[in-house]
């Protein structure tokens, strides 16, 4: 079956049902956190690309609204495409209220509050309108009246400073009067309203930038509370896009955040696991013979490989994906290799000019793995079978000429060696006893390069496939 992995569904009833990312207990701690909360707060979510944001701002959205905290969810990448975020912010706050999925008490008051406040918004949406927009509404085309206007508007500007910012503080003042209303709860408590606000790093960057300004400077009042699931790194490299190379992006910054949290790395196993089930690899692996053995090395190999290359989650399910299409159109009666083509598509996803040296022959397997150098280092693989069987499939599969043949004398030669550890000795055994029957398996040099090049030509395909399908 080709397909892409389902996206974790979160359910507002019980959003830990699938929890595969070992979410709960820091979703829960942090919306026990907020409930504390009485100040204008700015709490950052910080995580890399495609490690689990929006899954974890989703499940906090769900645990907000089942302890009764007024809760709205903000996707700013979709509304990106408004010049004012501000105008984005009041259309959602309607939107939820109007879809009662910001749940109002049932007196009127809060309602009303809410008409003022978003009347007092309108209001200063106007007066920030940039003077292009409004000289265009007033139908001015020619050059000479549009120096008059621009003359005539910034004098108005200067005039009406005074007075804007009272429209402004006019708008704070009703917003506070609306959150006040909304977070009264029926046991008299005030809950903070809590505003999450997603994707903001993928947005353009003065939207993003001038989002956080807003956030800070019109919609900071007491008892609301802004999450903001973000990469720090992104957004800290926005700000020296738009103010310059030399400025500190994570100072900058700091102006807005009130507390960072970092979002933790989920056990790595456990999430590939999970992918490899919901792309039905276990079933794919059952009639197979060797299965069992080509699911364990799967797993092993893909675990491990994430973990020295530092994939996100988001790379992690796009090398399965890569991986599920080669297996799946490998025919039954050709030898799968799952581990090297795990082993190559989480390389390609990691460094691809590192990839495509190896598939080209420009290097061998001997100079592969030492530019990999958190890969002596990592728990996954040393001194276990799988590093032995691995390094053995790379260097049967090399392209280098005689190089697998070189390796095993090599190898012999440790095991011959006094002078090395038991360890060392061990390590070149069990390589051998894999290193070994994969060469006599395929004979010739030119055999093993075939079937290297088979794997290579099916990488290609699924990259091209994954490529060529759109995100839903």
């Amino acid at each position: 079956m080709l397909r892409k992995t389902e996206e974790i569904q979160v359910t507002p009833d019980n959003p830990f049902t699938e929890d595969k990312l070992q979410r709960r207990r820091p979703v829960e701690n942090m919306a026990a956190l907020i409930s504390t909360i009485t100040q204008p707060f700015v709490l950052a979510v910080d995580g890399r690309w495609g490690t689990g944001k929006t899954v974890f701002a989703h499940m906090l959205r769900a645990q907000l609204q089942s302890r009764g905290h007024p809760c709205i969810y903000f996707n700013a990448w979709e509304n990106d495409f408004v010049a004012d975020p501000m105008v984005a912010f009041l259309g959602e706050i309607d939107a939820a209220i109007k879809s009662k999925a910001l749940k109002l008490p049932p007196k009127a008051a809060a309602r009303k509050k809410w008409r003022s406040a978003r009347q007092k918004g309108e209001v200063v949406l106007r007066a920030a309108a940039p003077l292009a927009v409004r000289i265009l509404s007033q139908g001015i085309i020619d050059a000479p009246r549009i120096s008059e206007a621009l003359e005539k508007l910034a004098g108005e500007a200067l005039d009406g400073y005074p007075s804007q910012k009272k429209q402004m503080e006019s708008f704070r003042e009703s917003l506070q009067g609306f959150v006040d209303a909304v977070g009264e709860s029926a046991e008299n408590q005030r809950l903070p309203v809590v505003l999450i606000i997603d994707e903001l790093d993928r947005c353009r960057p003065t939207f993003a930038l001038e989002l956080l300004e807003q956030v800070k400077h019109l919609f900071s009042v007491r008892g609301m509370v802004f999450v903001l699931a973000i990469d720090l790194q992104q957004l800290s490299s926005m700000a020296k896009a738009v103010y310059g190379p030399e400025m500190d992006g994570r100072g900058y910054l700091r102006r807005f955040i009130d507390l960072t949290y970092e979002l933790p790395q989920p056990d790595l196993a456990a999430y590939c696991q999970h992918v490899i089930d919901d792309l039905e690899l276990p079933t794919f692996f059952s009639p197979r013979q060797n299965g069992v053995e080509d699911a364990e090395h799967l797993l092993s190999t893909v675990t491990g490989m994430a973990e020295v290359f530092q994939l996100s989650l988001r790379a992690l399910e796009q090398c399965l994906t890569e991986i599920n299409i080669v297996l799946r159109t490998t025919p039954p009666s050709h030898l799968s290799l799952v581990l090297l083509t795990s082993f190559l598509i989480t390389l390609r996803a990691w460094n691809a000019d590192l990839y495509h040296q190896f598939a080209e022959g420009k290097i061998g397997a001997g100079q592969l793995l030492s530019g990999i150098p958190a890969l002596a280092n990592s728990p996954y693989f040393q001194g276990r079978d799988h590093d032995t069987y691995m390094t053995a499939c790379l260097y049967a599969f090399s392209g280098m000429q005689g190089e697998a043949e070189a390796r095993i004398e090599e190898r012999k030669a440790t095991m011959d060696d006094s002078d090395r550890t038991d360890h060392e000795r061990r390590l070149a055994q069990s390589e051998l006893e894999s290193l070994v029957p994969l060469t006599k398996h395929h004979m010739t040099t030119g055999l093993r390069l075939r079937a290297l090049r088979t794997v290579l030509s099916r990488i290609q395909a699924a990259t091209e496939y994954v490529v060529s399908v759109p995100e839903e």
